[in-house]
């Protein structure tokens, strides 16, 4: 599956099985560390061991690695054990542990940790229990417990969480009950959007977003409650921007701006109705400014915003409605301003910006016309300015800007091979290789390096663990 890559979105890590609680250390030499699974956030990585303990490392600034301390860790650090799940943030971190407590430390300027009080942790505390899924938008969090009840908490001035008060919210309190899909959008410019499907199909929407869009032009004193939008629903995926949604009977719909055409409705007319867009929907697609539709019969559709040629429409003209692209698609991802979509048959489709040489056909200039690039593909991201790939055989490519800080990596470069899993994020890769050993590196707008190596060392990069 080709991964969506989204600045400040969540990083989850799951492992199935149980083991004991490790305290924090640092990872022995001589230790042979076997790793299930391993993930990237905006600027940290986490692996989990298949004894289920959870490494941290990276930038530290207000906790973030949870190791009691703000110095920024080079190797991997223990942080916790029997751990189920983990997730990364630009300020905060968490897991939830094999029993279904959760654990959260790093930045509660706005209460988002859910400790009762603001301030910086820099171990794990435990905050609840019985929780399935832990959420976070930058100054709130959420947290679905086993009972599919959803519980928010965090900055609360404008009513934005749901609860019909405008009283600072400190602890987790319940917002909503027979929660089956939660999602949550927003920063501190913009303000948020939260959106949960029930387990009866229902779509309920709230935050300052949402309000904005239904009451344009009013001041806002209180968002209020969660207020139910649509039934019959499947999926739901928002940005700080737009709302899509995918029926159980796979008709998709769009919520929200539609200044460059991403409602698909004909226009850049604001829009208050929600309209279904398509029909005989697999897949739903959302990026900023546009969005996209992979069809129960492979056909990919892309529209909205194509200053770049990102909806593969052949012009750089804004596209106001849903547009084929490619037949015969299994998967796509859209980027800020480029597109890839993998066919059926394992190739690479990519296009959009590739002023960096990100598209990989040798060229680095804007393509706006789906370009094959590699084939036997098994998965595919975009990192900064640049793309990376995994074929079915374990091989690990990456073309695009100072990839092994070459400046002209414009066509597929093998990076690794026998890898089984990779994550990439914004600006940090993680590879994870067949024999369980796991690669980092990361791009810092001057030059690619290994974590624990030099940059000329990227070509015999050794595993941290």
């Amino acid at each position: 599956m080709l991964k969506k890559i989204i600045s400040g979105c969540l990083v989850l890590l799951m492992i199935l099985t149980a083991a004991s609680c490790t305290d924090v250390t640092d990872t022995p030499e001589e230790e042979q560390v076997k790793l299930r699974t391993v993930a990237v956030g905006d600027v940290n990585y986490a692996a989990i061991s298949e004894a289920n303990e959870l490494y941290v490392w990276g930038q530290n600034y207000s906790g973030l690695v949870g190791d009691g301390t703000m110095t920024y860790r080079h190797q991997p650090k223990k942080i916790l054990g029997n751990v189920e799940q983990a997730y990364l943030f630009s300020n905060m971190s968490a897991a939830i542990k094999t029993n279904h407590d959760l654990y959260v430390w790093g930045d509660s300027s706005y209460e988002q940790l859910g400790l009762g009080e603001s301030g910086i942790r820099t171990s794990p505390v435990k905050v609840m229990e019985q929780v399935s899924r832990f959420y976070h938008c930058g100054e709130w969090s959420a947290a679905l417990t086993d009972g599919k009840e959803l519980y928010v908490c965090g900055k609360n001035t404008k009513g934005q969480l749901g609860l019909n008060h405008r009283e600072s919210v400190p602890q987790f309190q319940k917002v909503m009950d027979e929660v089956e899909q939660f999602a949550c959008a927003g920063n501190m410019v913009s303000g948020n959007l939260f959106a949960a499907v029930t387990e009866s199909g229902g779509l309920y929407l709230w935050g300052e977003i949402f309000d904005r869009w239904f009451r344009p032009g009013q001041d806002i004193d209180l968002c209020g409650t969660p207020l139910k939008v649509m039934d019959d629903v499947s999926e739901v995926l928002v940005n700080d921007e737009n709302v899509a949604v995918l029926t159980r009977s796979g008709d998709m719909y769009l919520l929200g701006d539609n200044t460059y055409g991403q409602l698909g409705i004909g226009s850049v007319s604001r829009q208050t109705d929600v309209d279904r867009v398509m029909s005989g929907v697999k897949t739903i697609l959302l990026s900023y400014h546009r969005a996209g539709a992979v069809t129960a019969n492979g056909e990919l559709y892309l529209w909205g915003c194509n200053e770049y040629g990102q909806t593969g429409n052949g012009t750089n003209q804004i596209q106001m409605s849903p547009a084929k692209v490619l037949d015969h698609v299994r998967n796509a991802v859209l980027g800020m301003q480029i597109s890839a979509a993998m066919t059926e048959d394992g190739t690479l489709y990519v296009w959009g910006n590739g002023r960096y040489g990100q598209i990989g056909n040798g060229r680095k200039e804007i393509t706006s016309e789906p370009c094959p690039v590699l084939e036997n593909v098994k998965d595919a991201a975009f990192s900064e300015h640049t793309t990376i790939a995994l074929t079915e055989n374990g091989e690990v490519y990456q073309w695009g800007y100072f990839v092994l800080r070459e400046t002209d990596a414009s066509r597929p470069v093998l990076v690794a091979d026998r890898i089984s899993t990779m994550s990439v994020g914004e600006t940090l890769t993680m590879l994870l290789s067949e024999t369980g050993k796991v690669y980092a590196w990361e791009y810092n707008d001057t030059e690619l390096y290994t974590i624990d190596n030099p940059p000329s060392q990227l070509w015999k990069f050794e595993p941290l663990f």
